[in-house]
């Protein structure tokens, strides 16, 4: 379910995800032409749930990994908000991937982001 190289596709559906060589109205199993849509996280249905309306959201997705795939609560109160680490420490505004690295360095979120980043 994590890992399927495969998904189910009609032509429309193929040609809003760029897959060449599938024509008619019927679904039919296609494999995946590259790894970059595998598994059940990789359906847009699922990235549309955890993602805002113009990007994706790693917070998001990692508040529905925990709740829906690991049936754990959102984290703790304590927790600090991931805009607070907008900044680095010459001012410069840091990327998602950049504040994400620091959030995780952070004994106390690093216990559940080694479970939860994985997935």
């Amino acid at each position: 379910m994590l890992t399927a190289d495969y998904t189910f596709l009609n032509e429309r559906l193929a040609s809003h995800y760029g897959i060449p060589d599938v024509a008619g109205d019927e679904f039919r199993r296609v494999s995946y032409p590259d790894d970059s849509r595998r598994g059940l996280l990789g359906h847009g249905s699922v990235l549309l749930l955890t993602s805002m309306s113009a990007r994706r959201s790693p917070v998001l997705c990692g508040k529905w990994v925990m709740e829906v795939l690991m049936g754990t609560p959102p984290p703790p109160p304590n927790v600090p908000n991931f805009e607070a680490t907008q900044s680095a420490a010459g001012g410069r505004l840091l990327t998602t991937r950049e504040r994400l690295e620091m959030h995780r360095e952070n004994p106390t979120c690093n216990s559940c982001h080694r479970f939860m980043d994985p997935i």
